[in-house]
């Protein structure tokens, strides 16, 4: 195990980032167009702006005159974050890093320059690069790389000192691609990833008026994902390696200079993902040497708040940087269009999303960003696996990692441990960006799956991150997901139901329904819809599914939730008319086999049609359909039991007359023993026989075996060609539950 140093003494803090400072409330103001919000700064030069949204401290007098001229949309009250973690004590260890299976054989951020050609155009001289040190001019310098259809994410020179702002063009083929502006040593500049290189030509500004002509003593190029943390910023550190892009980083809270971290806590989220690993200091990184590039944007001050506004800043600038993943190790109450609709845009620029969920001991529902849909909320876990103390609870957290005593790089060379659902986010947050090197063509939905579906079940707590298995575990390429409504859940009203879709799912139709049945139907046109659904809690269980099909009815992917109640289960006013059954109907209807009617009642002893009977088996044996085309004339998929007949056909359980299934024909015994002899493949029969089913009959077989099997019980006859009641095939269910 590799530690900076052994510490006897534990250390304890009794500072915690609770952030009692004060910060006076600004308003945030909603304009029709970017171009209204810069005039409007003409006059208030002191407001901020970002996109089409101004941040000002007026008077709310004065903003509800703006609101009355029409000069402004809409406005609303600035929120505030801040970070998730705290620090009790020093430790010498990295136990997070063993119970989340970090492998250690992934490809590596090696310079892809080692041993290229590289031609100083203006000499017409070379060199084979090594890695050693080489003269620039003192007019502009241009060098040029012949790549072989290389992709590429960054080019970073470093120089052996620096005098004044700097800059570095890349041009691939003939054309601009990239430029930086530096004024450190070293200039990272961001390349398109999705393109391949050729012939690339780096031109270097003139250097004309420096004291002394620098030498490049570094030049590295890479094909990296790339990770904003979005924090208090970033301290240089012993323990770093050349992937932390300090030079791409942004300072908003003083614009005008760089985002050097006083709180401690950014540079310990960054030390967490990216801390150099094997070289004998301090700590491993969760990313270990992993290709990965980390990009640090300051938005919390020194006592560790921040707000919307500048978060929702950051992630802009994160998007236009095309980074894979944004770590956002903070919380806090309130939400605003402002960060809500950056969140969004950064999704649909198919970018993960990973948030802490937060120490404040409530619900995560009040709690931002971690809860808004599509972001992947972290909580943390002990070393037994118990949750943190005081870590937030709810519906939205979707993975746990560690977050006790995790040991990181802090201050200048100093090291320090935290505990809190923000030291567990850059677990996972690492992990999404493995994936991406591995998978570098995995939407940020497919991300996501893999990392909920590979999380294991530890202790009571939500899944726990398991990075190899996520890393490769297979998945899907198209995929329809429902992002903020999960398995158990209870929704006692109408609720907006917000479904993610890979991009290749758009234009094609998707299909919503409830308990079986399709109520809504339309074509998908973005990555993200949000569908307000009715889910009137009546006590019993409710299942919501999607169908995302083709122009030729094909299902390309599916998904389905079934949601519970807190209620204490409904029972039907009338099951005294079947006491005989009353317990296998209660079963049933508390299993969501069967349904009684919205006024209350069951109607055991009525007779079964067809349609209502299918209704039943399918959800029993949880049938779905396999393509969206119905062989039946006289089955309507949008009506009620559509979907179940045409599941149940497709299954080979029920089979029609012809083109014709006379869903509202009686269900007989006999049709009923055919259709769950078809669905339980029994093959023992039995020696006993009814008086009126005799061995010529159609349905013998069939009534043998499930006679067999004690599912039908042993009577002189057995009136096949009587209607079967609900009461009689939800005894007969429950018989078949218990084989």
């Amino acid at each position: 195990m590799k530690t900076k140093y052994i510490c006897s003494l534990i250390v304890l803090f009794s500072f915690i980032f609770s952030f009692s400072t004060t910060i006076n409330a600004s308003s945030l103001l909603y304009f029709q167009t970017e171009r209204e919000a810069k005039a409007f700064l003409v006059k208030y030069p002191d407001a901020k702006q970002s996109n089409n949204v101004v941040k000002t401290n007026l008077s709310k007098s004065e903003i509800q005159m703006l609101k009355k001229q029409g000069t402004i949309l809409f406005y609303e009250s600035e929120k505030k974050k801040e970070v998730s973690a705290e620090t009790p004590s020093l430790v010498d260890e990295q136990w997070g890093l063993k119970l989340i299976h970090v492998p250690s054989n992934l490809r590596k951020n090696n310079n892809l320059l080692l041993d290229k050609e590289i031609q100083d155009v203006n000499e017409g001289t070379s060199i084979k690069y090594t890695g050693q040190t080489f003269k620039t001019a003192n007019k502009e310098t241009k060098l040029k790389i012949a790549w072989e259809n290389q992709k590429l994410s960054r080019l970073s020179i470093t120089l052996d000192h620096v005098e004044k702002d700097w800059s570095v063009k890349v041009y691939n083929d003939g054309s601009l691609i990239s430029e930086q502006k530096a004024g450190l040593k070293r200039a990272d500049v961001l390349l398109p990833k999705k393109i391949t290189y050729g012939n690339m030509v780096v031109v270097l500004s003139s250097f004309a008026g420096w004291n002394k002509t620098p030498s490049i003593e570094n030049i590295t190029a890479v094909n990296n994902a790339r990770i904003a943390v979005i924090d208090s910023g970033i301290n240089q550190h012993e323990d770093f390696c050349d992937n932390i892009l300090t030079s791409q980083g942004r300072n908003y809270i003083s614009p005008y200079v760089w985002p050097s971290d006083n709180l401690g806590h950014g540079t310990h989220i960054v030390g967490i993902i990216g801390a150099c690993a094997y070289n004998n200091k301090g700590i491993d990184g969760a990313i270990l040497n992993g290709a990965v590039d980390i990009i640090p944007f300051k938005v919390l001050d020194d006592f560790g708040n921040g707000s919307d506004f500048e978060i929702s800043q950051a992630i802009e600038d994160a998007i236009k940087k095309d980074v894979d993943v944004i770590n956002l190790s903070l919380a806090g109450s309130g939400e605003t269009t402002i960060l809500r609709e950056s969140i969004q845009n950064a999704l649909s620029h198919d970018i993960a999303v990973v948030a802490a969920a937060g120490n404040q001991n409530k619900d995560i529902s009040t709690i931002f960003p971690a809860s808004y849909p599509g972001v992947i909320a972290v909580t943390g876990i002990t070393k037994t696996g118990a949750p943190i103390e005081n870590s937030n609870k709810g519906w939205e957290i979707d993975i746990s990692a560690p977050g006790e005593n995790i040991y990181s790089t802090y201050g200048l060379n100093e090291y320090k441990s935290y505990s809190g659902t923000s030291v567990a986010t850059p677990f996972v947050s690492s992990a999404a960006a493995l994936i991406r090197t591995v998978n570098p063509d995995l939407d940020w939905l497919l991300v996501r799956d893999k990392l909920l579906s590979s999380a294991e079940n530890f202790s009571t707590t939500y899944g726990l991150l398991n990075v190899e298995k996520a890393i490769n575990m297979p998945t899907s390429s198209e995929k329809a997901e429902f992002l903020n409504i999960k398995n158990g859940q209870s929704l006692t009203e109408s609720k907006s139901i917000a479904i993610a879709f890979t991009s290749n799912l758009i234009n094609k139709k998707l299909l919503i329904t409830k308990n079986g049945d399709i109520i809504k139907q339309q074509n998908i046109t973005s990555q993200l819809l949000d569908i307000t659904l009715p889910f009137l809690d009546d006590g019993l269980p409710n299942s919501v599914g999607l169908f995302v099909v083709d122009e030729e009815g094909t299902i390309l992917t599916k998904n389905k939730r079934t949601l519970t109640s807190r209620e204490k289960k409904m029972i039907p006013q009338d099951l005294d008319g079947a006491v005989w059954a009353k317990k296998e109907i209660q079963t049933g209807l508390e299993q969501g086999w069967i349904r009684g009617y919205d006024n209350g009642f069951f109607k055991p002893n009525d007779s079964l049609t067809r349609r209502h009977g299918v209704m039943m088996i399918s959800r029993f044996l949880s049938l779905e359909p396999k393509s969206i085309d119905t062989p039946f004339n006289d089955v309507v998929l949008e009506q009620s039991g559509g979907l179940a007949v045409l599941s149940a056909y497709q299954h080979g359980v029920v089979r029609g007359y012809g083109h014709e299934f006379k869903p509202e024909n009686t269900l007989t015994r006999a049709q009923m023993a055919l259709i769950l002899d078809r669905s339980l493949s029994l093959s023992e029969k039995s020696t006993f026989t009814f008086e009126d089913v005799p061995s010529s009959s159609f349905c013998f077989d069939a009534v043998s075996r499930l006679t067999e099997a004690g599912i039908i019980t042993k009577q002189d006859k057995f009136r096949p060609y009587e209607p079967i009641t609900r009461a009689q095939f939800s005894a007969m269910l429950y018989r078949v539950s218990k084989l």
